[in-house]
């Protein structure tokens, strides 16, 4: 019975992670009707990258 409770709340919590997934895509493509989620997407993990360089900048000075 264990076992099936894992695996009932291990689906539950996938498919609420892809819903809302699914709802930031949609949010970023009808503020950002000219481009593509994906190009969206990439340049997000772009921003993110550069602020975590700078805070890798921050913790070394």
């Amino acid at each position: 019975m264990e076992q099936y409770d894992t695996f009932v709340n291990s689906t539950l919590e996938t498919k609420a992670v892809a819903d809302l997934q699914a709802q930031i895509d949609k949010e970023l493509a009808l503020k950002n009707p000219d481009k593509s989620i994906a190009q969206l997407l990439q340049e997000n993990n772009e921003e993110k990258t550069i602020s975590e360089n700078q805070e890798e900048k921050n913790k070394d000075s």
